[in-house]
């Protein structure tokens, strides 16, 4: 950053850069494994002859099923970890909520956890 000479005070704050932009933080959940779900680019499906005489994809929906199958209860599980997380702190917050209540307010007003 190169510094600028302003004689003015007040013209300051006009000349300084925009601050940095804020970054946002993600909170993700750690999936056990990771499967990949498409297809790699550049493979092309092959198609055999079944015994019959039609024309069947040679595996592609079976392996499809199978990993749709496993995503589903990743994310099943996923809720399932969701769901008992906020059981408990729902119960952590009525146990400190009723703390609260018996022990009053104090000299501020405000009640005590």
């Amino acid at each position: 950053m190169t510094p600028i000479l302003v004689e003015d005070k007040e013209r300051a704050a006009d000349s300084m850069p925009p601050p940095p932009a804020r970054k946002e933080i993600v909170l993700a959940l750690h999936a056990p494994s990771v499967v990949p779900v498409a297809q790699p680019k550049g493979r092309k499906r092959k198609f055999t002859k079944g015994g019959d005489g039609e024309s069947a994809q040679h595996g592609g929906s079976s392996i499809a099923s199978g990993l749709r199958g496993k995503f589903m209860s990743l994310i099943d599980g996923m809720i399932s970890e969701c769901g008992s997380e906020t059981s408990r702190l729902a119960g952590e917050l009525l146990e400190l909520q009723g703390r609260g209540a018996r022990e009053g307010p104090r000299e501020d007003g405000e009640f005590t956890a």
